[in-house]
This record gives C-alpha cells, sequence and structure tokens, in this order.
C-alpha cells in the first residue's frame, strides 16, 4: 500500500510538472498596431576665427614722432581714425561657412575716455564715416554696434550675408579729434587742457570692437537667402 503512494505521488508530480511546462510555451495574442522612430544630427556651425587682418590698429597712433613716449598719446591739436570692414577669411582654410542655425553677425564695440574737464565733457569729439566729429563716446559705440546684422536665416553662408548687407559690405571709418581751439572763454579752456596735461596719473581713451557670428534662436524673422 505504500509503495501504491509513493508511485502515486510521483505521478502527480510529474503531471504537475507536465501542466506547467506546457502551459509555459502558449503566446498571448499580440498584434502590432503601428511603430515610429526618428533620429537628429547636431546642426553644422562651422564658422572658423579669422585669420587676423586688424592687427595694425592706428587709430590713436603718435602725432608727436619726436615724442619720447613709447606709448600712443593725444593732446590738444591731434587727431586720428581707422578704417575697418568686416570680412571673413576662415583661418581654417575652407573659405566659407554656412550655419545650418538662424544667427546674426554682431559688432561689440566698448571704451573708456577720462580725458575730461570740471564738467565731465570730454576733451576728444568722435564720428563715424563723416566729418562731423559731433559724437561723444559712448554715441560713437552705439553707432557702431548698430552695424550688427539681423537675423540671418541658417543656410545663408557667411560671406553671402555680408555682401548683401548694405552696412557691413562698406568700410567704415572711426575718427577722432581734440580741437586745439575750442568755443568758450579761451582761458578757461586752455585751463582744461593744462590740467589733464598735469595730471600725476594721465588720463586715457580706449576702443574695443569685436566681430563674432553668433547663434541667434530669437522670434525676430529671419532675413531671407540673397
Amino acid at each position: 500500500m505504500k509503495k501504491k503512494v509513493m508511485i502515486l505521488g510521483a505521478l502527480l508530480l510529474a503531471v504537475v510538472v507536465t501542466g506547467y511546462s506546457v502551459s509555459g510555451t502558449y503566446a498571448k495574442y499580440v498584434t502590432a498596431l503601428d511603430s515610429f522612430t526618428d533620429s537628429a544630427r547636431v546642426a553644422k556651425w562651422g564658422v572658423k576665427a579669422n585669420t587676423p587682418t586688424m592687427t595694425e590698429v592706428n587709430l590713436f597712433s603718435n602725432n608727436y614722432t619726436d615724442a619720447a613716449a613709447v606709448e600712443d598719446i593725444v593732446a590738444p591739436g591731434t587727431s586720428g581714425s581707422y578704417s575697418f570692414q568686416v570680412q571673413y577669411n576662415d583661418a581654417g582654410g575652407a573659405g566659407d561657412a554656412t550655419p545650418e542655425v538662424d544667427y546674426k553677425i554682431v559688432l561689440n564695440a566698448t571704451g573708456s575716455d577720462t580725458v575730461k574737464d570740471t564738467t565731465t565733457a570730454s576733451r576728444i569729439k568722435y564720428s563715424l564715416d563723416d566729418d562731423n566729429y559731433d559724437l561723444t563716446l559712448a554715441q560713437l559705440l552705439e553707432e557702431i554696434n548698430g552695424l550688427s546684422t539681423d537675423k540671418i536665416t541658417a543656410g545663408t553662408s557667411i560671406k553671402s550675408a555680408l555682401t548683401s548687407d548694405d552696412s557691413l559690405k562698406s568700410t567704415h571709418t572711426i575718427k577722432w579729434t581734440w580741437p586745439f581751439e575750442t568755443t568758450g572763454d579761451r582761458a578757461t579752456q586752455d585751463g582744461y587742457d593744462t590740467n589733464l596735461g598735469d595730471e600725476e596719473e594721465a588720463k586715457k581713451v580706449e576702443i574695443k570692437v569685436s566681430i563674432s557670428v553668433v547663434q541667434d534662436n530669437s522670434t525676430e524673422e529671419a532675413k531671407p537667402n540673397p
């Protein structure tokens, strides 16, 4: 009797194991309705730094060839100018670049002028592209920055953008002058200049202009390809 029970127990175990094994081989009902996939690559930029061309900047060149100073100096009766044109010559050697994103060509002009009289007015007058000399340094910097382009459409080459922009395709000239004679009481005006020349720490003037190509992600409508 004991032997029969053992055989029956083994048979039941076999049935349970076999049943589990068989049930595991059946698949669920599956129907694929749809699928999708997508991929992307990084947009090309490709803009390289220029081979420097604005290396001989003589805006404040020394007006006194026999002066002992080794740096540029300014004084009453001196003036100067510097002409520039925005160009792209690609130091990387490709010759041009065509960004695949919208962009701008940006001029960033900064500077300082401490050559001022007691009224805080600079003794130096400035102009851009004319001989009026009616600008303050702040106004000059604003006009230079205003030469920056509007938003340019992706797929427009840098050189094409430059040649199609009326402002940037032109040559621009920054000018300055420190008048030898000015309006107003002569003794007072001469006193301003003399005081500046006698300062223990010399007053200075400086202008810096950087030119960059910058991605533009604004909502501004892009300028179409020329």
